[in-house]
């Protein structure tokens, strides 16, 4: 998209951790444990902040500050104290929400399985640490209709369908996530095993609410958080979740070894833990390891952008490291002409009005090319550097493992 966020700010886009990316580390670490930290002199706080502000992370910063009792920019201080407030607030009524609504599903005997931060927050030393964007509930196709009847009594206003889940949200309380499937069906390697949540699923005492195992939850963190890392970065919270998880005594350790094998994650998983455990534990990180915390912690808009659009060249040439111009012409116009489901986070109204996206896509051409063409050649620019670029993050794709994903996946 055009006007994006400066990526300097965010550390490399190589393997290396900036200063500010470490900053925010020992903090996030000092807020999950309680314990005190030390941070370099003069840290930059306005970045800090940024960062904590994206990873969904400002309660467990606000709790660094106070328990190692750093020396604080009191405007900077009261800026985290009350987005930390606001936070717990949010949480609260989400919680609040969905429990009234898995108190209705009960009444009228309809089957839910919650999915990822729902179950998730119980991990965490606070249940705001676990901070949601959204709720994400499985459920059975045939009682949506029962489903859509609840949430339009408490409130709840429909905001769109995609191709594998219905959204619905209730203003400035709760954004619900119905999924008809268990994930974007575009990830057939992913799907393979995720077929249907219920049956892989324990129905949990005499509820009609129903949970994965702890193997199969593991696998499916590890899956979701696969799903984010080719394609648009995942969070620090996804990195949590699946430390949290792998925990967990009851995994089965041969399962999981079986599973992940089985769906080619073995290798990303076993990076993935080892680097939040080098984290928290204070030790050295292998290459692979301060890659991925880069990848989670370089979440800025126009980093995201790029990493789709190397995703999608990838993809288009099955995963091959010598881009084709067949690939690079068809990326060429995702880029400059995004779907209807990318262009909806810049321009709201197609959420509603999906048929405005040929006006949408005019305005941000000539938004780029008259009031922000310095961008329109970079873009250029990288264009012409895309088969390189393409190439690197087919390497890293191949050092984690994951390059069956990006040859199997099936793109919309």
């Amino acid at each position: 998209m055009w006007g994006l966020k400066d990526l300097e700010c965010f550390g490399p886009v190589g393997n290396e951790l900036s200063s500010v990316q470490k900053a925010a580390l020992a903090l996030f670490k000092a807020g999950l444990t309680g314990n005190a930290c030390t941070l370099p002199a003069d840290p930059d706080w306005s970045q800090i902040h940024q960062i904590a502000l994206d990873q969904g992370m400002m309660c467990v910063v606000y709790n660094a500050i106070k328990s190692s009792g750093i020396s604080v920019p009191s405007e900077i201080l009261r800026t985290f104290q009350a987005e930390s407030l606001a936070t717990i607030r949010s949480d609260r009524l989400q919680i609040n929400e969905i429990n009234a609504l898995f108190g209705e599903f009960e009444a009228k005997d309809i089957d839910y399985l919650p999915l990822k931060g729902i179950d998730y927050k119980a991990l965490y030393p606070k249940p705001e640490y676990r901070w949601m964007a959204d709720a994400d509930i499985y459920f059975r196709k045939e009682q949506y209709q029962e489903i859509s009847q609840i949430l339009e009594a408490r409130g709840f206003v429909f905001d769109c369908e995609s191709d594998h889940e219905y959204i619905w949200e209730k203003p400035g309380v709760l954004k619900l996530e119905l999924h008809k499937v268990m994930t974007d069906p575009s990830y057939q390697i992913y799907i393979s095993r995720f077929k249907d949540g219920f049956e892989m699923a324990e129905r949990v005492g005499n509820t009609h609410r129903y949970r994965f195992g702890a193997t199969d939850q593991l696998v499916y963190a590890t899956a979701h958080f696969t799903k984010h890392y080719m394609s648009i970065c995942p969070n620090v919270r996804n990195l949590l979740d699946m430390y949290f998880l792998s925990k967990d005594p009851k995994v089965d350790q041969k399962k999981l070894d079986e599973m992940l094998d089985g769906l080619r994650l073995k290798k990303l998983y076993s990076y993935a833990v080892k680097a939040v455990d080098c984290w928290l534990n204070d030790r050295p990180f292998d290459e692979n390891c301060l890659m991925i915390l880069n990848r989670t912690l370089t979440n800025s808009a126009e980093f995201n952008e790029k990493r789709k659009y190397f995703f999608i060249a990838a993809s288009m040439n099955k995963g091959g490291s010598e881009l084709s111009s067949k690939s690079k012409n068809k990326t060429l116009i995702y880029r400059l002409f995004p779907p209807v489901l990318i262009m909806k986070y810049k321009y709201p109204v197609l959420r509603k009005l999906p048929v405005l996206l040929p006006f949408c896509w005019i305005h941000r051409a000539f938004e780029g090319v008259f009031f922000k063409h310095k961008l329109v050649n970079v873009f250029m620019k990288e264009y012409k550097e895309s088969p390189d670029q393409v190439r690197a993050y087919v390497e890293e794709m191949e050092k984690l493992g994951l390059e069956e994903w990006v040859e199997r996946v099936d793109l919309r």
